[in-house]
């Protein structure tokens, strides 16, 4: 693993190229975001891309200017260029969408600017390109990538390359002459005609791929052809100026010739255009400025002559400064005969003065009786400035405070070196070609971004960086140069809190750390202020001052004045959660203020605190309906991210809890139960903490006896609203007695006398169905690993245990309640190990802790159930090893049954026809007489369409059916029966299109019967649809059997399977008659292949007992 950086720390990856990675990174010297260019390993072995990469580097080193990406340093053991951290290209920023019509003008200004600073000194780009276009921080477009980049020579013809897309001619091909700096510019061009496209650009070139597959060749094909052009701009987009749109088009210009020569040329267009001036008369009057200029050069004093004219008054004021009275007594602080004024402290009423020939200054008190002048002339204390000559005499009672100001120079430049020990300072005058030379003696009045002291202390020498911004005031002495105060500018950062805010003045006062008092910051006029790195509130409003609060954590942007202010904050937003999603982690509150509902991601990490108990919660403790306060730092709330969440949790009167759990029993031969109690407890946690049934509408019974639990449910019933949801739940033994009469075993609970000691589960019910109330659900945990003793024979699995309340298979469990048995037939509930619940218990209980609300109401209801509870329990029977165990729903069902008893006893009597071996006219008789009774049931008319389908009477059975299907068109039955008779009709397409309709109406039970029949219709389907592609096609469509495999796809597995099957059995079938037709030399036997295998019946028909089966089998459905 390579070593960190000493200097350079590497942050994350920005882009990734062939050659090169790019991550942000930090410069912990200074204290400043960077971006570090590394170049791939496999090439830090090979010296030609090792030299092109360094060649970058030493080239980008020269390029200093303000329009061109700025390296700052490079790393050569690590193949590091440390460069300024971009914000993105343009190409990202806009998203495809067009450029602005004036931000474009500026755009192509600044990069020609650039262009024109490179080829004063004699190189090409290369690769000007919308995504080589940068954005600094502060929005700045800047020319970047210059790893083609090269100085030209006459002799290097077009061997540079670039993107293909963006290539002049002259670069592809050499018949348009050579590379130069035009070539630049034909690339800009192009590229201002995509930006000015947006997305669409691509679409001006619809013949690109006649040059072929490869984009890069095409690209560089379309260019060489001299014929093919970009159309003129008005003709493809409006709105576009005529100036811009002919600079653009003479940029894009093939013929070099034709071509702007130089990036001047172009910026003088599209400023003369933006002026509103005729180029020619700019022209004129940038000549006469020019030569204006070129005179006022030749005036120019130099620094030597100005330094003699000034350094005579210095010299004068020196000499007759008074040395003061030696002998005389201080009493009180000192006061200097005289010296060079330091600052002015209006604030304390201070002056600072350094007397000759010391090193620190002295603080001497004003009062309001002494007296100042500046050169001979009375002035006031604000009058004096840094730098002044002072002569002080103390007149006893007053003081005069002579001040001598020389006719000092001012410059304004950039700070080339400071030399601390040395005392100087190297400067790049404006205007100046040569660099000048100060001293800088003790005492010079220095000044940083309008502060005299750095961190409590005087402002130092050293405490100025190269390339501060300085304005230096400079007297002249015998040839040289002696800095009188220097008022430096840099751009810095400034880390701190809010104490006070002056909205009114921009000024705010902040602490910050190393800083004994507090720093005063004013506020350039377009000062950008944001609060947790956004700029527009909730209500669309700019963060202003007014926004921020004492307290706020500060990063201000700063030189003299702040031109940036970044405030950090924790906010809080307070409301009802609404809706919840587990899988994103996400609450979608209504907030009281303002009033919206906003979705708030919570962090992975994030504080839950339930403020009912100063409890930390988990996830799984937030409920709809909850009051929240959640921390965040999303002024304008769009995708916030909550880093805390305060829970108010709401307690709901409209849902009710009896939990029995029976563990220890007086009969000895009852298996005691250890997890009942655990069982219990869990139950009692989750349902109050987190399903929040209030804690007078929960009990919880733990080997209570049975008229114990009587008594509670008795009051529990008495007391729950007509739209309430009352959960019963029950652990413990479940027995049947010898009648399979189901019993729940209390702890006085009998082995030997169940009737009189256990508890009826059907009276139970019973009594729980008398209720007019929204909801009930009943939870039984009756059958268990743990019974081992003689009382095991007695107890049936839960399932068969409820089974036992059923009048009939298709009859309900009950009209009211909803229950959940813990384990399906055959299985016993199982503990998920010692001093741990059961896994139903568990499951259940996982169930209400999550919250699984589908529908968001705040209720989980045994719909919601049904759909998780199976769920969890596999995957805890997984995670814990267990055997699998099925939790079996028992739904309430209070419909009346569909046929009434009449009606049930006269579709039993028309399948006697199904039984005899001929049809009786009897039965047709009994049939008509029918038709009122059975009128609005389709019962009959499937019955005795079954009868004439056995006895062939193909007619009345197809009118029968069709009669069936009109209007009762959900009949399986019906469609599967006309299906069968259309194959051997050979209407093959009526036959897929109600083979198709019985797949769609087949209903899905899950009731083996039910099944049973379902995969016979399957199987049929799957047969006469390989059939008919076994058949010439006549009368049916290969869309139609895409149909039926279509709509199979989307009904069960089982059904698929049975649909495959029929398939593989026609086609076997088909190939077992076909290969005995082909070895038979029998003329007879051939006649009977040839017959079956055009018989659709011989591969499959309708299975008249498993339909009549189904029929029988649903006559009680309600």
């Amino acid at each position: 693993m390579t070593a960190e950086h000493p200097r350079y720390q590497i942050v994350e990856k920005i882009a990734e190229g062939d050659f090169a990675t790019v991550y942000r990174g930090i410069d912990r010297e200074l204290n400043r975001e960077v971006a570090i260019k590394q170049i791939h390993d496999q090439y830090l072995a090979d010296p030609k891309k090792l030299e092109s990469y360094w060649g970058e580097a030493q080239l980008l080193a020269r390029l200093e200017h303000p329009y061109i990406m700025t390296i700052f340093d490079i790393v050569k053991d690590r193949g590091w260029l440390i460069l300024e951290l971009m914000q993105g290209s343009l190409p990202q920023k806009l998203h495809g969408q067009p450029i602005d019509i004036e931000d474009l003008r500026l755009t192509i200004i600044y990069m020609c600017q650039a262009l024109k600073f490179l080829q004063e000194n004699g190189i090409v780009h290369g690769d000007v390109k919308p995504s080589n276009l940068l954005l600094d921080k502060n929005h700045r477009v800047k020319l970047g990538d210059f790893g083609i980049a090269r100085r030209l020579s006459q002799h290097e013809g077009s061997v540079i390359k670039g993107t293909t897309k963006y290539m002049a001619p002259e670069v592809v091909s050499d018949q348009f002459g050579d590379v130069g700096p035009a070539s630049d510019l034909y690339s800009l061009g192009f590229a201002a005609y995509e930006l000015l496209c947006g997305e669409h650009f691509d679409s001006l070139f619809p013949g690109l791929n006649m040059y072929g597959r490869d984009p890069q060749v095409a690209w560089m094909m379309w260019h060489s052809a001299s014929d093919r052009r970009l159309p003129a701009i008005e003709r493809i987009l409006e709105g576009v100026p005529s100036d811009l749109g002919k600079v653009i088009q003479r940029l894009v210009e093939k013929d070099p010739t034709r071509r702007y020569q130089t990036a001047d040329e172009v910026i003088f267009d599209l400023k003369a255009s933006s002026e509103g001036k005729d180029p020619d008369a700019l022209k004129a009057e940038e000549a006469a400025i020019e030569q204006l200029d070129l005179d006022r050069q030749k005036k120019r004093k130099r620094w030597a002559y100005a330094a003699v004219a000034v350094s005579f008054l210095l010299t004068f004021s020196m000499l007759f400064m008074p040395t003061g009275n030696p002998s005389s007594e201080e009493t009180g602080p000192r006061v200097p005969a005289g010296g060079v004024l330091q600052w002015v402290d209006m604030d304390r009423d201070e002056i600072h003065v350094l007397p000759p020939g010391e090193k620190s200054p002295v603080a001497m008190q004003i009062s309001d009786d002494d007296e100042f002048s500046l050169n001979g002339q009375q002035v006031g204390l604000s009058d004096l400035r840094e730098g002044d000559q002072l002569v002080i005499k103390d007149g006893g009672s007053f003081r005069s405070i002579k001040a001598t100001r020389s006719n000092a120079e001012a410059s304004t430049g950039r700070l080339a070196e400071v030399d601390d020990a040395n005392s100087r300072i190297y400067v790049d005058v404006d205007g100046e070609t040569q660099r000048v030379e100060m001293e800088v003696p003790f005492g010079t009045g220095l000044v940083l971004n309008s502060r005299k002291e750095l961190q409590g202390q005087p402002l130092r020498l050293k405490d100025l960086r190269v390339d501060d911004s300085v304005t230096v005031q400079w007297v002249a002495q015998d040839g040289r140069v002696t800095a009188v105060s220097i008022e430096s500018r840099r751009k810095m950062q400034t880390v701190g809190r809010l104490r006070t805010v002056d909205a009114t003045n921009r000024v705010i006062e902040v602490e910050v750390d190393g800083e004994p008092l507090p720093l005063f910051f004013n506020l350039d006029r377009d000062c950008r202020v944001e609060l947790n790195g956004t700029r527009e509130r909730v209500d669309g409003q700019i963060v202003g001052l007014d926004d921020l609060q004492v307290g706020d954590d500060l990063l201000i942007s700063h030189t003299d004045e702040v031109q940036r202010l970044e405030a950090a904050r924790l906010l809080s937003a307070t409301g009802i959660v609404r809706n919840k999603t587990d899988q994103e982690k996400s609450l979608a509150v209504e907030l009281q203020q303002p009033a919206v509902t906003v979705s708030f991601k919570v962090s992975d990490d994030a504080e839950i605190l339930d403020q009912s108990s100063d409890a930390s919660r988990s996830w799984d403790f937030i409920k709809v309906g909850d009051v929240v306060t959640l921390s965040h730092t999303s002024v304008d709330l769009l995708d916030p991210i909550a880093s805390a969440v305060a829970v108010e949790p709401k307690q709901w009167e409209d849902r009710w809890a009896l939990v029995v759990a029976c563990g220890n029993y007086d009969d000895s031969q009852v298996s005691p139960l250890a997890a009942a109690r655990l069982d219990a407890d869990l139950l009692d946690e989750t349902l109050g903490t987190f399903y929040r049934v209030s804690e007078d509408h929960q009990v919880i019974l733990r080997d209570a006896n049975a008229q114990k639990v009587q008594e509670e449910l008795d009051q529990m019933l008495a007391r729950v609203g007509p739209n309430d949801q009352l959960l019963l739940f029950f652990v413990g033994h479940g027995y049947l007695d010898p009648f399979n009469e189901p019993y729940l075993a209390t702890s006085d609970f009998d082995l030997s006398r169940m009737e009189s000691t256990g508890i009826s589960l059907r009276k139970l019910i019973g009594q729980c169905e008398e209720v007019s109330t929204g909801e009930i659900l009943m939870f039984l945990e009756t059958s268990h690993q743990a019974t081992t003793g003689t009382d095991r024979k007695f107890e049936p699995s839960t399932t068969d245990l409820v089974e036992q309340l059923k009048r009939s298979p298709v009859h309900p469990v009950s009209t009211q309640v909803t229950l959940f048995a813990s384990a399906d037939s055959g299985q016993r509930g199982q503990q998920l190990g010692q001093n741990r619940p059961d896994l139903f218990s568990e499951s259940v209980a996982q169930v209400f802790r999550r919250g699984e609300d589908i529908d968001g109401n705040g209720r989980i209801d045994a719909d919601e159930l049904v759909l998780s509870l199976p769920v969890q329990m596999t995957e805890l029977a997984k995670q814990n090893e267990l055997q699998p165990q099925t939790p079996i729903r028992f739904l309430a069902d209070d419909r009346p049954p569909r046929l009434t008893p009449e009606q049930r006893e006269t579709i039993v009597g028309l399948m006697e026809g199904l039984a005899s071996p001929r049809f009786k006219e009897v039965y047709r008789e009994r049939y008509n007489e029918s038709q009122s009774l059975l009128e609005n049931v389709p019962d009959g008319d499937v019955v005795f369409g079954l009868v004439t389908l056995k006895h062939n009477l193909t007619a009345d059975s197809k009118e029968i059916f069709r009669r069936v299907i009109t209007h009762f068109p959900k009949s399986p039955i019906a469609y599967q029966a006309l299906a069968g008779q259309e194959a051997t009709s050979r209407e093959y397409s009526m036959m897929m299109t109600h083979l198709i309709r019985m797949v769609e109406v087949l209903p899905e039970f899950s009731e083996p019967i039910d099944k049973a029949y379902a995969s016979s219709a399957l199987f049929m389907a799957g047969a006469l649809r390989q059939f008919v592609l076994q058949t010439p096609k006549v009368g049916w469509t290969l869309q139609q059997v895409k149909s039926l495999d279509d709509v199979v796809l989307s009904r069960p597995q089982a059904w698929q399977d049975a649909y495959r099957e029929g398939i593989n059995s026609a086609r076997a079938l088909r190939e077992q008659l076909s290969a005995e037709l082909e070895s038979t030399t029998d003329v007879a036997m051939k006649r009977r292949l040839e017959t079956e295998l055009g018989r659709s019946s011989t591969y499959s028909a309708l299975n008249i007992e498993k339909a009549v089966e189904y029929l029988r089998h649903h006559l009680e459905d309600r």
